[in-house]
């Protein structure tokens, strides 16, 4: 069975919010905020992930487009995530259990440890200048 995520590519600037995750998978990693958790409540994926950037950063994520999908193989199987772009109507107040820390990374500042498969979704989103 594949996984279907949501995942927020949230912009400030020319910068994007990432998370230290603080559960498994990938504890300890920086990661876009999102989950699977709330398609149990809401089917359609922009309630969906609107919902997991407020359980994980108490903030409410208003969508500007729908960026891309990704595939990969993780440690719970084969999984598609999809990605979409906005931005926070306020500074995010992290739910502990989910999120250690967070920061907006430019480009230039991105960390060598991101979960998943982030670090190609972002370099991808620099690349086709979508954080402008």
């Amino acid at each position: 069975m594949v996984l279907l995520i949501t995942s927020a590519i949230i912009c400030n600037k020319d910068k994007v919010l990432l998370i230290k995750r603080n559960k498994e998978p990938d504890k300890g990693k920086w990661a876009l905020p999102g989950g699977t958790g709330s398609f149990k409540k809401y089917p359609n994926p922009i309630d969906a992930v609107k919902d997991e950037v407020k359980y994980d950063l108490k903030a409410e994520f208003i969508i500007d487009s729908f960026f891309n999908y990704s595939f990969y193989e993780g440690k719970e199987g084969s999984a598609v995530t999809l990605h979409f772009k906005g931005k926070l109507l306020s500074n995010p107040n992290p739910n502990k259990d989910e999120v250690s820390e967070w920061k907006y990374f430019s480009q230039n500042e991105l960390p060598e440890n991101i979960a998943f498969d982030h670090k190609e979704v972002l370099k991808r989103f620099f690349e086709n200048g979508k954080h402008r």
